[in-house]
């Protein structure tokens, strides 16, 4: 009867210990994940420092052709 509510394949997990909690533990390393890609940054910061953060995060300017450019020198 477990089977028809919980298909074999779906989530493989054995507990080193017994307290263990599969959702606890993928919670907490949800956490840590969020933590290293999102730092905590102060609004103050943020603000004193937009123009240097804006700066850093800017594609540089592309280096390439137009289309028409490459098209008129095909022709």
């Amino acid at each position: 009867m477990k089977d028809v509510f919980f298909p074999h394949g779906d989530i493989q997990y054995k507990s080193i210990d017994s307290d263990g909690n599969l959702w606890r533990e993928m919670s907490f390393a949800l956490f840590l994940l969020r933590q290293a890609v999102n730092p905590m940054l102060s609004f103050r910061d943020c603000i004193e420092n937009w123009s240097d953060i804006s700066k850093d995060l800017a594609e540089p300017p592309r280096k390439r052709k137009t289309q028409i450019k490459n098209m008129l020198l095909l022709s």
